[in-house]
């Protein structure tokens, strides 16, 4: 029997590996107690509109505190990249095109193919029939 360390919450703990494939993995632990809460929940009621709108008022008063980003200066670069862009636009199209091409000229060739093979099953149904 081969031991594998098993990562489903209790890492670092080893478990049994019988063969076939399957694994043992232990059931995940149970946290004891309450989890804390990801935001502050409120019912709205007549009497706590007033605190409601208070934290409200707070939050965009945070929000439009905070620090701005400065705009940046142009880099040189990002013309280079614009160009490459197009360049690389123009290199795609003319590829899609060649494959378009490519696939019409095919289809046109197997059409006159099929015209031709049609004449010599019309010929030999002809000369033995």
């Amino acid at each position: 029997m081969t031991t594998v360390i098993a990562n489903a919450g209790n890492a670092g703990e080893t478990r049994p590996f019988p063969g076939r494939g399957r694994w043992i993995v232990p059931p995940p632990k149970r946290t004891v107690g309450r989890l804390p809460a990801a935001s502050l929940l409120l019912p709205v009621t007549p009497q706590n509109r007033s605190r409601l709108r208070a934290l409200r008022q707070a939050e965009m008063k945070a929000w439009n505190e905070r620090p701005r980003a400065t705009p940046a200066t142009p880099d040189p670069r990002d013309n280079l990249t614009v160009e490459k862009e197009r360049r690389d636009r123009r290199a795609f199209a003319l590829v899609a095109f060649l494959a378009v091409a490519t696939v019409a000229v095919s289809l046109w060739k197997s059409t006159s193919f099929l015209e031709i093979w049609m004449g010599f099953v019309h010929l030999l149904r002809h000369v033995v029939g």
